[in-house]
């Protein structure tokens, strides 16, 4: 009985331990496998590591690019509106006009008679704006004149900011400051304000260069760079105004 239970256990043994061959068999591979993938995963987060530090160090050499770009375009714009500081354009003067003429003593004779000025301003050059010639239907190309001296200038700016509805041999044109396109673009978004501002009595404005709006009002003075900030400060200020208008009407009624 004995030596049949031995036998028996003995049976069992040899078929435990041949499952466990087979199991280990079988488990090998995928131990392996893990293996692997443990160590592709420590790859890929090596490569992960890097290439994160690759990103950072890029997005910041990319900022440091995007600011010097900034810087250098802002001052590529200054240098620009500095070479043209001494500049005037004319617009609505018809094509032709100056006929044979010398333009610069075509443009001189024009502001001078325009302005009304002693005598005609001395000018460095004058030509059309450089573009092809229009079409006979389109509007004239603007006269570009170079200023000679500084002084002259600023009193044709004076007389040309007082100045209304002016005319050149039957043609309504306008003379303004020839600024760099993006100044222009950037003095051009403050026109509904100054517009409402030139309405409103006992108050000052300007907008200096190349974008900043002064105002002066209530024995105050305010620079204001955005334009919606200075509209809505200009709506204030006009919405206030109405306001004492309506009150001082009713008082004097009664």
């Amino acid at each position: 009985m004995e030596e049949h239970f031995n036998q028996k256990i003995e049976e069992v043994n040899v078929k435990l331990n041949l499952m466990e061959s087979r199991f280990t068999s079988k488990l090998d591979p995928i131990s392996q496998a893990l293996e692997q993938q443990h160590k592709t995963v420590i790859e890929l987060e090596e490569i992960a590591e890097t290439s994160s530090k690759t990103t950072r160090k890029l997005l910041s050499e990319n900022k440091h690019l995007s600011d010097l770009l900034h810087k250098i375009t802002e001052k590529g714009i200054d240098l620009e509106g500095r070479q043209r500081r001494q500049n005037l354009r004319i617009m609505g003067v018809q094509e032709g006009r100056e006929g044979n003429r010398d333009p610069r003593e075509f443009a001189a004779d024009l502001l001078k008679k325009v302005l009304n000025l002693d005598q005609a301003p001395l000018l460095a050059r004058a030509h059309r704006a450089l573009r092809c010639r229009p079409r006979a239907d389109a509007a004239p190309r603007q006269l570009v004149v170079k200023v000679q001296y500084d002084h002259v200038l600023d009193d044709m700016m004076k007389k040309i900011v007082r100045s209304r509805n002016l005319e050149f041999d039957g043609d309504k044109i306008s003379i303004f400051r020839d600024y760099p396109a993006e100044v222009a673009k950037k003095r051009a978004l403050f026109t509904d304000t100054r517009r409402i501002l030139k309405t409103i009595k006992n108050l000052r404005y300007g907008l200096m260069y190349p974008a900043t709006l002064r105002i002066t009002y209530d024995k105050k003075e305010y620079f204001i760079t955005k334009h919606t900030e200075a509209l809505e400060f200009a709506k204030n200020i006009e919405n206030i105004e109405n306001t004492e208008n309506i009150q001082s009407e009713d008082e004097t009624e009664d």
